[in-house]
């Protein structure tokens, strides 16, 4: 479980997980984004045209789709949307029932404009976040790209993170935007 800083005048260390035994390791420093800090990300991220859609927003409006237009074969689509729903995590869809998904959803992709914005604007939120947030939120990193310690980050120096590693950096600055549910109940 990640512990939420409760000041954003902290900063919050982390090493990607492929330096994690390294010596010595990449670690990169993260500001703890302050409440105007998290209203800049949310309007550059919808100035772009993304939305963090959940699944669960996606399979409302598959059903909305579905209940309103005229297919064929209605209430096995619905009954998929079930057993999608009903997966628990760390639990997967059967293999057929993925494939069934894929397709509906490709299908519904092109009759339903709604759900095709949605996945269009899931895909933005999933590519832009974390080159945003790492933009914000890295202040700088020891053991880096360049070898040394770093007071700032522009495009420049954020062309030097390695791309799996601005992913997971930046997805880390998006978390601490969040409590988690566990933090949330404190």
């Amino acid at each position: 479980m990640t512990n939420l800083p409760i000041s954003a005048n902290r900063r919050v260390a982390f090493t990607p997980a492929a330096y994690a035994d390294a010596t010595p390791p990449r670690i990169y420093h993260l500001k703890v984004p302050t409440i105007e800090d998290r209203a800049e990300f949310n309007a550059r991220i919808a100035a772009r045209r993304a939305l963090p859609v959940t699944r669960r927003m996606l399979m409302a409006e598959a059903r909305r789709a579905v209940k309103s237009l005229d297919l064929s074969g209605r209430d096995a689509f619905l009954a998929l949307f079930d057993r999608a729903e009903g997966v628990g995590d760390g639990e997967d869809l059967s293999a057929e029932d993925a494939a069934a998904l894929g397709q509906v959803e490709e299908v519904l992709e092109q009759l339903w404009p709604n759900y095709a914005q949605m996945v269009e604007r899931r895909m933005r939120w999933r590519l832009l976040a974390p080159p945003i947030a790492v933009t914000m939120f890295v202040i700088g990193w020891q053991n880096g790209p360049d070898g040394g310690d770093r007071k700032g980050l522009d495009d420049a120096a954020r062309s030097l993170i390695p791309p799996e590693e601005l992913a997971e950096v930046g997805w880390r600055a998006v978390d601490l935007m969040s409590p988690t549910e566990a933090q949330a109940k404190n």
